[in-house]
């Protein structure tokens, strides 16, 4: 069939249709054959070309999209993968750790004045007033973010009911918060007043001093405030004749701890009297609702007196008539890590006095992920962001100017889990204006070189037909991606770039040969010069395409997913990019031709001129364009006979080979790091905050260590050398204390009342139980009521009972 007809094609084609002594070579000869079909039955192989790309397409309905980090760019395999797994099923909560850096808006202010604290305890009290609403049907779950993202079942027993920071259980409220033990993580220069309104709204300069002195020598954390010089956490003896200053902070024998309790209540009764309140028909052993009689300047005392109430209605033997030891243990927080002068931490004058120009601190959010879609999410842990952000002042979403004012005393830099997204967002949308700029610019690039200045010749329609071409590679990659399982990711947005640039470049090859083919047989039939055209142009759109469809889909062998993916869906656009420019453009070419033939208008083919012309007699595309085409053919004619002549070709070669020169130079100087700030625009907050973080508040990144299927009572060794690793290794900050639970659980029994336990340990320095029973007992006594309570949410029971 086609040896017939390319005999009848043979004889119609003039001698000089081909170079004098060239024959057609193998891949010209495949060419020539398969471009009869779409020169000869244009219309047919354009409708089957666009069923079978819709049937490509088709597969977009089963495309899933993917954004773990964890999926996208570890590579395969990946021990991390297996680690983190066992990290999500046992630990199913983590924290995401919300910063913030405060500074004074007034240059050169002491930001440990009471008027900075009491603002910044003002904004932490908007903050514990933010509620989310995560029922299905809130504005959380229909907003364009989570829209459809999962079903409302689904949602509902995720994300529902009312969530604020630490919750209230009185009015079904979730706590937010990721906790440690039974509190909620945060840090400020406000646990130094323990968050207390009444002790910080009556604040003083000698009083924050006072305060500030006193709070790295604490040993215990009395509920009661330091920042006056008469507290018995202070001074127990104010109160008590007789008492020892430190009774309150020492508080192990009897004494002690009788000496502390009466101070406290001296002191409850002039700064903050109470009583208990019981409700009507209450049994005996019920505990009281402490009320406060009058004026309190010190809310601690409402702790106190529910301690009392605890003792005095205490009938259970069992029972401690006194407040827990759990109640009081307590490592305080080192204060160059709350505020600071420079990276040294707060300054001190010569009389003894702090000052600072910034505040540091963090709330800890128990981020409850789900997964549905391909997609990993906490809509209530990134709407309370949103919100926690707007009350710094800072705009996230479609929060505006007038519902986020910025605070006139206090200048906040916060660095919250979705400030990435936010500001990297915000970047990206920045720039999506300059990528829609390159877009124009390939597109009125294309249109320029495929038309000429005539309105039957212009080739606009052309213009779009590549467009259309570009679009469906796109679409069809995708589809056809997803049918062999690959996952979709941000990187694929760069795709459509890649193939409007190999789809252009296509497009000029193919148009470029078929108008040579037209001026070399200008009185050939339209289906022989599509052939002849096809003849060249598609071995050398088949050579450009191969190789760039090899390159991609070797990428695919790379062991990081996203990439893999990446050049699995581009390798398949450029091959669907070079069917559709021999199946799509070379056929619509045909009919163009034709329809230039008829001297029917471009575009607007129902039109016909009333001036006959040929495709190479140009009359002007319109009434104010009457030049001819052709100005870049002539320069660069000209431009190639400047630089071939000898000194042309001396200047090219001298400079070459500077750039060449300049390029080895440069490659020696290059400045290789990373970091993520660069992903921002410089007047970012978050750039801010890692300048401000890095200048004030220099620390070492937290790791978290795992310890899994070990026998604690038989590997008491093991733990101890990890304990020793983490304190010797030169990996990690030595200045950092590590958080160990096992280390902290035996100092705790070396110094225990209970005389059975320390005659079971061994002596220091690496105390060891002997008896599994009691290492069990005292290490479960420890978690429940002792110095543990502050470690369990780094410890889980085999038996869940044990875990309440």
């Amino acid at each position: 069939f086609f040896r017939r007809k390319m005999a009848v094609f043979s004889d119609t084609v003039k001698p000089n249709a081909q170079p004098p002594g060239s024959a057609p070579s193998f891949m010209e000869r495949i060419f020539m054959k398969i471009s009869w079909l779409p020169a000869h039955h244009p219309w047919k192989v354009i409708l089957v070309t666009l069923v079978l790309v819709f049937g490509c397409c088709a597969g977009m309905a089963k495309l899933e999209s993917e954004n773990r980090p964890e999926k996208l760019w570890v590579p395969k395999g990946a021990n991390a993968l297996e680690q983190k797994d066992y990290v999500d099923i046992t630990w199913p909560s983590y924290a995401q750790f919300d910063l913030w850096v405060a500074k004074c808006r007034k240059p050169g202010c002491n930001i440990l004045e009471p008027q900075y604290i009491q603002r910044l305890y003002t904004k932490h009290k908007e903050i514990m007033d933010i509620v989310i609403d995560g029922s299905a049907g809130s504005a959380v779950a229909m907003s364009k973010d989570w829209k459809g993202w999962m079903d409302d079942e689904a949602w509902e027993s995720n994300f529902g009911g009312n969530w604020s920071f630490d919750g209230n259980p009185q009015t079904n409220i979730k706590a937010k918060c990721f906790k440690a033990g039974p509190f909620c993580l945060q840090q400020s220069i406000l646990d130094v007043f323990r968050r207390d309104e009444a002790v910080i709204n009556s604040l003083t300069s000698d009083g924050i001093q006072h305060a500030l002195r006193f709070w790295g020598t604490q040993k215990q954390q009395c509920p009661v405030s330091i920042a006056r010089p008469d507290s018995p956490c202070v001074n127990a003896s104010v109160w008590v004749p007789g008492a020892k200053p430190d009774d309150c902070q020492e508080y192990k024998t009897t004494l002690q701890r009788n000496n502390c309790r009466a101070a406290s209540e001296a002191y409850c009764a002039k700064v903050c009297p109470t009583t208990c309140i019981y409700p009507p028909n209450a049994p005996l052993d019920f505990r009281c609702i402490p009320r406060v009689i009058g004026t309190c300047e010190d809310s601690g005392c409402i702790t106190i007196q529910g301690f009392r109430n605890l003792q005095s209605n205490t009938t259970n033997s069992t029972v401690s008539a006194s407040a827990p030891d759990s109640a009081f243990a307590f490592q305080p927080t080192l204060l160059k890590s709350m505020v600071s002068a420079g990276s040294a931490g707060p300054a001190m004058d010569a009389g003894g006095l702090y000052s600072g120009e910034a505040f540091f601190g963090f709330y800890g959010i128990a981020a409850q992920t789900a997964v549905s879609k391909g997609r990993e999410g906490d809509p209530i842990a990134e709407a309370w962001d949103l919100e926690a952000l707007c009350v710094l002042g800072v705009l996230g979403g479609t929060k505006t100017s007038a519902d986020c004012p910025e605070d006139d005393l206090l200048k906040f830099l916060p660095y919250f889990t979705r400030s990435l997204r936010d500001e990297f967002g915000s970047a990206i949308g920045g720039d999506i204006s300059k990528v829609g700029i390159a877009y124009i610019c390939i597109l009125v690039y294309m249109v320029i070189m495929l038309s000429r200045f005539d309105s039957i010749h212009s080739m606009m329609g052309m213009s779009f037909v590549t467009v259309l071409i570009v679009g469906f590679s796109y679409i069809g990659c995708l589809g056809l991606g997803a049918f062999m399982g690959l996952m979709n990711n941000q990187l694929n947005n760069n795709i459509p770039f890649l193939l409007l640039g190999l789809g252009v470049d296509d497009a000029f090859v193919i148009s470029s040969e078929f108008m040579r083919a037209v001026r070399e047989n200008p009185n050939s039939a339209v289906e022989d010069n599509i052939i002849t055209c096809v003849r060249y142009a598609g071995v050398s759109i088949l050579i450009t395409s191969f190789t760039d469809a090899l390159a991609f889909l070797v990428g695919t062998s790379t062991q990081l997913p996203a990439l893999s993916w990446f050049c699995a869906f581009t390798g398949i656009g450029v091959i669907l990019c070079f069917l559709l420019q021999i199946f799509f453009f070379i056929p619509a070419l045909c009919i163009n031709a034709k329809r230039a033939n008829a001297n029917r208008y471009d575009v607007a083919c129902c039109l016909k001129s009333k001036v006959p012309r040929g495709p190479m007699d140009e009359l002007g595309c319109c009434i104010c364009c009457k030049c001819k085409s052709g100005y870049i053919a002539r320069g660069l004619k000209k431009t190639g006979e400047v630089i071939t002549s000898p000194i042309g070709a001396a200047v090219t070669l001298v400079l070459f080979a500077a750039l060449w020169t300049v390029g080895i130079v440069g490659c020696f100087n290059v400045y290789k790091d990373f970091k993520l700030e660069w992903f921002f625009p410089d007047d970012s907050y978050v750039n801010r905050f890692y300048e401000d973080n890095a200048k004030y508040f220099v620390s070492p990144t937290r790791v978290n260590v795992y310890a899994r299927d070990i026998d604690y009572f038989k590997g008491q060794a093991s733990m101890h050398n990890l304990y020793q690793y983490m304190n010797t290794t030169e990996y990690l900050d030595s200045s950092q204390q590590p958080s160990v639970w096992y280390h902290q659980f035996l100092l705790d029994s070396a110094t225990s009342t209970n005389q059975t336990i320390v005659a079971d340990l061994t002596a220091l320095p690496q105390p060891t139980f002997k008896t599994e029973r009691i290492y069990y007992g005292a290490l479960h006594e420890w978690y429940a009521g002792g110095g543990g309570t502050r470690y369990r949410s780094e410890m889980i029971w085999k038996d869940d009972g044990c875990n309440n």
